[in-house]
């Protein structure tokens, strides 16, 4: 059974107020019937407050097994009362909801800025709340449970009020919205209804003095301005996770006075620290059940005070270290019985949200790697292959292109598709003590929907040095943007280089003292190691548990990474090449001894023999009754079937294995992409070198293949061919 629109509604009368259908029923149509829904909020909530951009989406959750309406942005990301960013319009918030069963409803913020003011009359009955209905005679609808109505009218009131009665407010706080009309009426000037009401509310109260009603009515610093000031101080990392419902606490309780002592620093206006902690991700039930709870606690907070943030005489104070906001210690028992929200990936198991390096030596592909990043999170396409990134808005800084490089480079990446209009670009940025940290906090807040910041690279974005101790530069090259990360909730990735020398220490290649890899939450390194088969990607950081290594594989058609699996996963397989190379070319059986000798000294025969009895095991080798083996599937460079062809010397010793020809002069040269390899000789089971990686290592265990096609395999996935360097303007590296 659907709602009746606004002309088919009963008409309000004096003495009753009618409602087209019960209590429960209605409320099961609107949960259940969610097309109607949707043309309801759009036909009946009134036009000037669609207009405006103050619109969020509600989810009822639950806090200490009590209910309470959380507030969330289009994307699912938490949205504030008095965080304007976290805002938008009507038509996205409708259609999100007709969209995603994620949320449960929408809502209207009030806001200094515009003239609303809201009434909530809970659980009453409609006799009981018809007075105020009409006292008001403006827009009233009933609210999501059935049992209350919200009045929106014009007016302001001194500060916001919630009692056993009815709630009213003009700022800082949302209306859930329905649509479902009681009174049909224009939203109207209502101030003397809203005088009488707030009155009636606070009817058992004493009067505040005139220093306190100055102080509510005109605090010196706006809401947002003073949650800016908690958010930009040196500890405002831990007010922002505190301020968002999070925080390692005994209790909700002890979380609802930290935020209100570190609040109470920068603003001492006891309305407006209510007001900004019912905009936060702390509210919960138990502040309206007590009516004075709340108001307790912020009295408690600013009772406690031993140091305060002025404006005007802002240079005495120490805003960086309130005094009460420091953080509590607990037990390691409490702790441990503690829960925490999963780690929230960007790129799934690669990149966290959170301030992270990418590394990598001079012109080896990291710039394509994090031009592919943005583009993959703008679209919420595929990235590092099969791995899909969160979808959001994505800032790409490459401040060592040129816009027609940088298209260029972009084009090839998008393969055809179309260009995401959510991916952002600069190729100026200015460094980040001349305003370039203010800027991009400036970009976030207009974008709070952006889920991947990349800056390349590091020099173009740090202040130069100045002293002689290079670990201090080093660790506050980056300290801006660390909390920027943290503030906003979004990865922001920092490009850099690596040493020319190799580590035994992945973090002691980073081209940098030790202080640059303390100040950062992760590393991605884009690295060769020597010795290795093939480009790696290792992954470490503060949110990474186990740190891992990747083996990456290059895609010239799209000039992206995709990312193979683990890297000794996957050249184990290449390992296993080597041994099946080395029987190849000798055309014969040979002991694990006999191999580890061809091999050469980097080799191990311990190694050699247990990876040659696995192979066994695997159907990759046979062996005969004197402990030597040969391939279960031969590969010839030449052509096995025809013995006419002086490059096959035939199969005359069923013992050997036909192989390579002797003579140079035979039918069948050897090219630079065949076994022989121009001559290069493998070092070792662990160790081949850089020149070459053998046409068999990608063979699968138990597979076959001819040259050929090994050859078509390799010319597809080669990770740098010499045509690649075409494509990288400055030149690629073979290896």
């Amino acid at each position: 059974m659907p709602l009746r629109r606004k002309e088919e509604a009963d008409p309000v009368q004096v003495g009753q107020i009618n409602s087209p259908y019960p209590k429960k029923e209605r409320v099961l149509m609107i949960t259940e019937d969610g097309h109607e829904r949707i043309t309801v909020l759009k036909e009946n909530v009134p036009e000037e407050i669609q207009q405006l951009d103050q619109w969020v989406m509600w989810k009822k959750e639950y806090r200490d097994e009590k209910p309470t309406k959380v507030l969330y942005q289009t994307n699912r990301r938490r949205a504030a009362s008095i965080r304007a960013s976290s805002w938008t319009t009507f038509d996205e918030t409708v259609d999100a909801l007709g969209q995603d069963d994620f949320f449960d409803g929408v809502g209207f913020v009030f806001s200094l800025e515009d003239p609303y003011c809201g009434g909530d009359i809970d659980k009453a009955t409609e006799e009981e709340a018809r007075p105020w209905i009409e006292r008001f005679d403006s827009y009233t609808e009933r609210s999501p449970s059935g049992e209350g109505f919200h009045i929106i009218c014009k007016a302001k009131v001194p500060k916001g009020t919630n009692r056993d009665e009815g709630e009213l407010y003009s700022s800082g706080r949302f209306f859930t919205m329905t649509g479902d009309v009681v009174r049909d009426k224009p939203i109207r000037e209502a101030q003397d209804a809203a005088d009488e009401f707030y009155a009636f509310l606070r009817r058992h109260e004493s009067e505040p003095s005139e220093a306190e009603e100055r102080s509510a009515t005109t605090p010196p610093m706006t809401d947002a301005e003073v949650v800016r000031l908690a958010e930009n101080a040196k500890n405002g990392h831990d007010f922002s996770i505190v301020y968002r419902g999070g925080g390692v606490f005994k209790s909700d309780s002890e979380r609802d006075l930290s935020l209100a002592s570190r609040l109470a620093f920068w603003t001492q206006d006891e309305a407006q620290i209510e007001r900004i902690m019912r905009g936060s991700g702390c509210v919960r039930e138990k502040w309206d059940k007590h009516r004075t709870y709340l108001r307790d606690t912020i009295r408690k907070a600013t009772d406690g005070l031993t140091e305060a943030y002025h404006p005007s005489t802002n240079g005495t104070n120490n805003a960086n270290s309130p005094s009460e906001a420091r953080p509590q210690p607990i037990t390691a028992a409490e702790l441990m019985e503690m829960e925490f929200d999963p780690t929230r990936w960007v790129v799934p198991d690669v990149l966290p949200e959170g301030l992270t390096l990418l590394v990598g030596k001079p012109k080896k592909g990291k710039s394509w790697m994090a031009l592919g990043m943005c583009e993959a999170v703008a679209a919420g396409g595929a990235c590092f292959g099969d791995r899909w990134a969160e979808e959001g808005d994505s800032l790409y800084l490459a401040l060592e292109d040129n816009r027609k490089r940088l298209r260029k480079r972009l084009k090839k990446i998008l393969d055809g598709r179309a260009a995401p209009e959510r991916m952002h670009l600069h190729t100026e940025w200015p460094r980040l003590d001349e305003g370039g940290a203010e800027l991009l906090d400036e970009w976030l807040e207009g974008h709070p929907e952006a889920r991947l910041v990349v800056i390349d690279t590091l020099a173009r974005i740090r202040k130069p040095a100045r002293t002689q101790n290079i670990y201090v530069e080093d660790y506050t090259a980056l300290e801006q943007l660390l909390p920027l990360a943290h503030k906003h909730g979004v990865a922001i990735v920092v490009v850099h280089h690596l040493r020319k020398m190799a580590a035994s220490d992945p973090l002691d290649e980073i081209s940098s003292s030790t202080g640059l890899t303390a100040g950062v939450d992760g590393f991605l390194m884009l690295r060769r190691t020597p010795g290795s088969k093939g480009p790696t990607l290792y992954v470490d950081g503060r949110d990474i548990e186990e740190p891992t290594e990747y083996a990456l594989m290059w895609n010239l058609n799209t000039a992206t990474w995709a990312i193979e699996g683990d890297a000794e996963e996957v050249h184990i397989s290449k390992e296993r090449g080597d041994i099946l190379l080395t029987l190849n070319r000798h055309k014969q059986h040979m002991t694990p001894r006999e191999v580890t000798d061809a091999l050469g000294p980097g080799a191990s025969y311990n190694n050699i023999k247990k990876l040659m009895w696995t192979m066994l095991g695997s159907g990759q080798l046979v062996k005969n009754d004197k402990g030597a083996y040969y391939p279960t599937n031969p590969t010839y460079p030449g052509n096995p079937g025809n013995r006419s062809n002086p490059g096959n010397p035939g199969n005359r010793d069923e013992e050997a294995v036909t192989g390579l020809p002797d003579d140079s002069e035979s039918g069948n040269p050897t090219f630079d992409d065949t076994y022989a390899g121009n001559g290069t000789s493998v070092t070792g089971v662990t160790r081949v070198t850089e020149d070459s990686v053998p046409l068999s290592a990608d063979l699968e265990p138990g597979e076959s293949a001819t040259l050929e096609e090994l050859k078509r395999r390799r010319e597809s996935s080669e990770e740098a061919p010499s045509s690649v360097e075409e494509l990288f303007d400055d030149g690629w590296e073979k290896v």
